[in-house]
């Protein structure tokens, strides 16, 4: 199935959306929570590559595999 620009905008801003609100840069959202080198999640809100379904599911539900948010992240090296 065709994606169309109108739910690949939505998946972009839903991607930025979730990298706000983890409170990690985009190079830590990318690696920590999407196992994404950071040049791709790049590409993904540019919009120059199409997010692949597991990715978007993610984003879509962040609780079928929680990621650190503002309040939550563990203090590294404790």
């Amino acid at each position: 199935m065709k994606r169309t620009a109108r739910s690949r905008a939505t998946d972009i801003a839903l991607l930025r959306i979730r990298i706000e609100e983890s409170g990690l840069s985009d190079r830590k959202f990318a690696v920590q929570c999407l196992k994404r080198d950071e040049r791709t999640i790049r590409r993904y809100l540019a919009g120059d590559v199409s997010m692949p379904t597991i990715v978007r599911e993610l984003i879509r539900d962040p609780f079928v595999a929680p990621w650190p948010t503002k309040g939550t992240l563990p203090m590294l090296g404790s």
